[in-house]
């Protein structure tokens, strides 16, 4: 079946699975549920290290001297200072360091897994045919996630074109504000679904 990228009685164009009321569900693929969250992004401040900004010039902030001395005993670029993770790039002794706040799940982990699991459960059971697609609304976890959201989105093409063919499951928070306009950020991504839009009339569903 061809793909379809329009609603055909109105001409709408399709913009993500929630738009279909019906798919053929092709695939489930589950991921691990983060031990932690790590809120990357926003931006946020730029640091350098003493030598680098004296070597380029640059005006942003000096990297605190226990960062430093971690990465360089480490030898990684990625370490935990202080409930932040920090992670540099660069080369030959110049790097640049970002750091993320950290939130450990500890037993909300758990309760999360919990959560999902039945939902997932469901899904893989109805892998290969056709349903509602209402059956994608992942369950409630407001009680869990507080601000964050628990919801669908769909993947992206090579041209920056929506990918009316994959779907995924995600948990994301609103880390900033561009243009006064809200900007929202991905925390972790649960599963990915690979499906086929579908739109019929007097349909049997399967629920």
């Amino acid at each position: 079946m061809s793909l379809i990228e329009q609603c055909p009685c109105c001409d709408r164009k399709f913009q993500s699975v929630s738009d279909y009321p019906l798919i053929l569900l092709n695939d489930v693929q589950r991921f691990e549920v983060p031990t932690r969250w790590v809120f990357r992004g926003g931006g946020g401040a730029l640091f350098v290290d003493a030598e680098g900004k004296k070597a380029n010039n640059l005006s942003n902030s000096l990297v605190p001297e226990p960062v430093f001395e971690l990465f360089q005993s480490a030898q990684a670029d990625q370490v935990d200072f202080e409930g932040c993770e920090w992670s540099r790039n660069g080369s030959l002794g110049h790097f640049t360091y970002k750091s993320a706040r950290i939130e450990e799940l500890g037993e909300k982990r758990d309760q999360i897994i919990d959560r999902l699991n039945p939902y997932f459960t469901k899904l893989e059971e109805v892998v290969g045919t056709e349903i509602n697609t209402s059956l994608l609304t992942p369950p409630s976890m407001e009680d869990l996630l507080g601000r964050m959201r628990l919801g669908l989105t769909n993947g992206h093409l090579a041209d920056f074109g929506t990918d009316l063919s994959t779907a995924h499951l995600e948990i994301s928070y609103v880390s900033g504000h561009i243009s006064l306009m809200q900007m929202v950020s991905s925390l972790a991504r649960l599963a990915t679904f690979e499906y086929e839009g579908r739109v019929r009339v007097n349909a049997s569903l399967r629920v």
